[in-house]
């Protein structure tokens, strides 16, 4: 994973299909086995706001797995 930029309040990184897929193996686990009462004190967000970061990281390697497959 590569820091691309960081500025108001937002980051860019780079980082590989393993890396991303980690992430959201790990968001998912967390997501599913963590308690909602758990969530603010153990990192400072609630599972709605994991769900949508989960979903956005699913909507960009489903999109990549799409675009594989058409390729020739």
């Amino acid at each position: 994973m590569n820091e691309k930029n960081i500025e108001r309040g937002r980051a860019t990184i780079e980082m590989t299909k393993e890396e991303l897929t980690l992430v959201n193996n790990a968001l998912n686990e967390f997501l599913n086995n963590i308690g909602d009462v758990e969530f603010t004190t153990r990192i400072a967000a609630d599972a709605a706001e994991i769900k949508t970061l989960l979903d956005d990281v699913n909507r960009v390697l489903n999109n990549h797995l799409l675009n594989q497959e058409r390729l020739p």
